[in-house]
């Protein structure tokens, strides 16, 4: 009898769908790939599907895509002189724009950017047509153009809401932080002597894995000093807010302290800000490679505050004072890079490693609405669209 004929073994790896390769590797190839590639692939093949659409894979593509720095980009929201808002890509180092897309049916009605931009994902709020309440809450990845309406808890004012957008990592669920004060938060507080006796808060959370708010009603005085129109910065797996202590003698003075919400635990902190009393400037909290930092912005000149223990408010120390003259702050991502408006010469950055000066869009004239470092995501990819 004669030997048998070797047969090629034609059976695939374990679930990689792929002849070859084992589904880890296939995993560590594909989350390389940008959002629209992927959302593509997802057809290829079942266990393709299975494996683009897990937690695992999200968060993996999410951690290269924020490590990666060599083709960073501006998420921007403009308006033109049709009033119009639009959506754009621009890119770091020239500021052109490389993508324009419509946003979202609901940005048609009245809408306040109130809320911030988390691994690729824009909280904004939904408002009556007078501006007064809050009709819903809206978060968008313009990355794969998915977008989920969220009704609030109940009945919402405007000028007694503030919101903020968390990621807690280990469960893979993004939360809204809805915080509402019952009343007028300053109608007890005439300056210079506010009053010092906390008061109720309600605090919302939203989450999109469970679909459910859990409500909490708190005792405090820090809602006070939420102003409406500071967005808060994530960082460290917290909301954070600038805003002060009401009980401070003889009086406050905005910007004192930092407000924390911890996604996870879902509990309050507070930490104080360097610096002294003054009227003359503004507070903005950002991220300054793996710290918190916060921007004093006065006119003629800023100071950048970085902090060199997370939650302790005698670690701030001072980096650097930038002698700047500028029509607009506009965005400081955690490279160190300043970027600003001047009147009649366009947009401008400020690099605080180099210390130089560079010209972005001499001749730019839309309205910028809302500016932060772009970032490729794929979360919400499996969420239903209701409710």
């Amino acid at each position: 009898m004669g030997r048998k004929r070797k047969t090629r073994n034609s059976k695939k790896s374990k679930h990689s769908g792929h002849p070859h390769l084992p589904l880890e590797l296939i995993a560590e190839i594909l989350a390389r790939l940008p959002a629209k590639t992927l959302l593509k692939l997802r057809i290829v093949s079942k266990e393709w599907k299975s494996l683009i659409d897990s937690p695992n894979f999200t968060s993996l593509h999410l951690n290269l895509c924020k490590s990666n720095c060599e083709n960073s980009s501006f998420f921007l929201i403009e308006e033109g002189r049709s009033k119009v808002p639009f959506s754009s890509i621009r890119c770091a180092e020239t500021f052109r724009r490389t993508r324009r897309f419509d946003m979202p049916n609901y940005f048609v009605d009245h809408h306040d950017i109130g809320g911030n931009y988390v691994n690729g994902v824009l909280l904004v709020r939904i408002l009556s047509s007078d501006g007064m309440r809050v009709f819903s809450f809206v978060v968008w990845n313009p990355s794969i153009r998915k977008s989920i309406e969220i009704n609030p808890p109940g009945p919402l004012l405007t000028q007694h809401t503030r919101v903020g957008l968390g990621y807690e990592s280990e469960a893979h669920d993004l939360k809204v932080v809805v915080m509402v004060c019952e009343e007028n938060p300053w109608r007890d507080c005439p300056a210079p002597n506010p009053s010092r006796v906390p008061f109720p808060v309600w605090v919302h959370v939203y989450s999109l894995k469970a679909r459910a708010w859990r409500s909490s009603r708190v005792q405090t005085q820090w809602f006070k000093s939420l102003r409406f129109e500071d967005r808060p910065v994530f960082f460290n797996g917290a909301i954070h807010w600038v805003g002060c202590d009401v009980g401070m003698v003889p009086y406050p003075f905005y910007g004192s302290h930092v407000i924390a919400f911890d996604v996870k635990n879902e509990v309050f902190s507070t930490f104080g800000l360097p610096g002294g009393r003054t009227v003359h400037r503004s507070r903005v909290l950002a991220v300054l490679g793996e710290s918190l930092a916060l921007l004093d912005l006065y006119p003629g000149y800023s100071r950048i505050w970085v902090m060199e223990k997370y939650g302790v408010g005698d670690s701030w120390v001072k980096q650097l004072t930038i002698g700047l003259e500028y029509h607009e702050f506009l965005h400081f991502n955690k490279n160190g890079e300043f970027l600003i408006t001047v009147k009649q010469k366009g947009v401008k950055m400020y690099d605080i490693k180099s210390e130089k000066i560079k010209d972005l869009a001499k001749s730019y004239r839309d309205k910028l609405v809302f500016m932060d470092t772009f970032v490729e995501s794929l979360l919400l990819l499996t969420e239903d669209n209701n409710d």
